[in-house]
């Protein structure tokens, strides 16, 4: 039964695989109908990677254009047999790290609680969420808010993205050490940060 399981997977990820293939070659040739396609397949995922690094509607809005127009301009030369996403979310991430007009003060730097939950996913709660839960969500959202720019994006890509270090070192160009010395500071300001709203380990908590 679990071998059947896994055959399925493995046959919806080829198909996935080959429907990508087929829409970067189509947009090689100009297709726009195509480029189009491949916005809608990652932007929203793109999106929720980026929010959680620039904490900002507005920031987040001009990143994921400019990924997508470096994409554009990319096209011709990246290998439709590669996977896409991995770059398209290495040329995000850097994008958001060296925005100029990056907002450093708390005020601009955060979201509206429920407009976070929105932009997450998480709709598990529904209308008779406790206020206990509302508020570990705001705790969660603030306590992000306060790594800096280097812990959080180290975080955000190991945790939310499941990276591996030499993937994360890769992406933001710095040693595999520097990644596991970034991570373990995430977690311990993150564990300092949410200690008085849960007692459990947080170092795998995604945000």
């Amino acid at each position: 039964m679990f071998r059947n399981k896994n055959n399925r997977a493995d046959k919806d990820a080829a198909a996935v695989d080959k429907n990508e293939r087929k829409l970067i070659a189509q947009a090689k040739d100009g297709d726009q109908r195509a480029f189009a396609d491949i916005i809608r397949l990652y932007q929203k995922r793109l999106y929720y990677v980026i929010i959680k690094i620039v904490f900002n509607h507005e920031d987040a809005d001009d990143v994921l254009q400019e990924t997508f127009l470096k994409l554009y301009e990319n096209l011709a030369l990246f290998d439709e047999r590669r996977p896409l996403y991995p770059w398209l979310l290495t040329i995000a991430m850097n994008t958001a790290i060296n925005k100029k007009n990056w907002r450093k003060r708390k005020q601009e730097n955060s979201i509206d609680a429920e407009d976070y939950r929105e932009l997450t996913g998480d709709r598990s709660a529904g209308p008779d969420q406790t206020a206990e839960a509302h508020e570990l969500q705001d705790a969660l959202q603030n306590a992000l808010s306060q790594l800096s720019l280097e812990l959080r994006s180290v975080f955000v890509l190991r945790i939310n993205e499941e990276l591996s270090y030499k993937e994360i070192s890769a992406m933001l160009g710095i040693s595999e050490g520097t990644v596991m010395s970034r991570l373990a500071r995430a977690r311990q300001k993150l564990k300092v940060l949410l200690a008085p709203y849960v007692t459990n380990d947080v170092s795998q908590v995604k945000v």
